[in-house]
């Protein structure tokens, strides 16, 4: 139902309730038409002025109502185009809340791995903490036993050193010796066997030392290797002299005599030569 319907049962209905107690009064008086054609003349005016009084409020509501349909078709429209964009919004929303929920399943699982890996590192770690209590209780008992060395080795380095000087010393020594050999033996092959040996004979005569007893040494030849009395072999050992030894007893294989001009201790193993090439 419009509004201009509805407006107009209201005018009809007022001019009925204005119109009613004329017809009653009509009805229950004796008629005075003069009068009563002015009086409902008057009643039509006053119909007349309030049918246009409410044909003026309805043209002014019916403005009114086409503003506020105007606005608020205005209202929808906006309303449906900024629908629109929230759907698009919505949509937009929805496949990034769908990424986010497959980026946290993602972690969800790398997570769970990352809680498996550090249980395993838990595992060790805790192996290692008790590898490393032993470690250090053994590390502890190494520590006691370094200190007990280092006791020890201060009185020992002090004897270390003074042997290496000891050394330092004798190999300053056996330079020398070896030097003065080195001076002898020139003499001696220089001057030949001294005056008190017998003489050598033209052969060389190599031996080795079989025994070494209080100054004495054997060596495994004798007469039938030429060997006389009074004989001196030269007792080496690699490149080094060693000392002389004057045969005193001759056998037929092997001979013995006194040590002299000792530089070293002649050991059985050394060799020995009446001449040195």
């Amino acid at each position: 139902m419009s509004i201009l319907t509805k407006i107009f049962i209201v005018v009809l209905s007022v001019l009925v309730l204005i119109a009613a107690p004329v017809f009653i009064s009509m009805a229950v008086t004796p008629y005075n038409w003069k009068v009563a054609y002015e009086n409902q003349k008057k009643r039509a005016d006053v119909a007349d002025a309030n049918a246009a009084n409410q044909t003026a409020a309805a043209q002014v509501w019916k403005e009114y109502y086409q503003s506020v349909s105007n606005s608020f078709n205005d209202a929808r429209s906006a309303f449906q185009t900024t629908l629109a964009g929230k759907d698009k919004d919505l949509a937009a929303r929805e496949s990034e809340a769908k990424a986010a929920s497959n980026q946290v399943n993602t972690l969800s699982a790398s997570v769970k791995a990352m809680q498996d890996q550090l249980t395993v590192q838990s595992g060790l770690a805790e192996t290692v903490r008790t590898k490393l209590g032993e470690a250090e209780k053994a590390n502890n008992a190494l520590t006691v036993q370094v200190n007990q060395y280092q006791t020890l080795s201060s009185s020992q380095l002090a004897e270390i050193e003074r042997l290496t000087r000891t050394v330092t010393e004798l190999k300053i020594q056996a330079a020398q010796y070896q030097q003065e050999v080195a001076e002898l033996r020139s003499k001696i092959e220089a001057a030949g066997a001294k005056s008190d040996a017998a003489p050598a004979s033209a052969t060389p005569i190599q031996a080795t030392v079989t025994a070494v007893q209080d100054g004495l040494a054997q060596v495994n030849v004798g007469s039938a290797d030429g060997v006389k009395k009074g004989m001196q072999f030269t007792v080496y050992r690699g490149g080094d002299f060693v000392a002389h030894l004057r045969i005193s007893e001759v056998n037929s294989n092997s001979s013995a005599g006194n040590l002299i001009d000792i530089t070293r201790t002649v050991k059985q193993g050394d060799k020995a030569a009446t001449k040195l090439e």
